[in-house]
């Protein structure tokens, strides 16, 4: 409960849109947490798989977050990628949230 409650807390503060007038962080990737709440998120087969991208789309912002989960200690990577370098960079803020400890998050333009 604790998590989810700054999940909620970090995307409210967030807020960004995305390339959908009006999307917030929480409308594009609550869908893809686990109902465990402390697992990866679901990534593949979503619009945010990287195999979902060509090099005919152009520019591809690569995103990849590791972290941890403390009960039981185990520790989570996910790799998603998106259209704009707002669209990754709130991917990245949702991702601190919803980990419990962050260890790396960065955001990498593919051509």
């Amino acid at each position: 409960m604790k998590r989810l409650l700054s999940v909620l807390g970090t995307v409210a503060l967030i807020s960004l849109s995305s390339t959908a007038a009006g999307a917030t962080a929480y409308d594009m990737f609550e869908k893809l947490l686990p109902n465990d709440r402390s697992s990866a998120a679901h990534i593949t087969g979503s619009e945010y798989d990287c195999k979902n991208f060509s090099r005919a789309d152009g520019a591809v912002y690569r995103a990849t977050v590791t972290g941890e989960f403390h009960d039981p200690h185990h520790s989570v990577s996910n790799v998603a990628c998106f259209k704009t370098a707002d669209a990754c960079d709130a991917f990245l803020k949702y991702m601190r949230g919803y980990y419990e400890q962050t260890n790396s998050a960065a955001c990498e333009l593919r051509r």
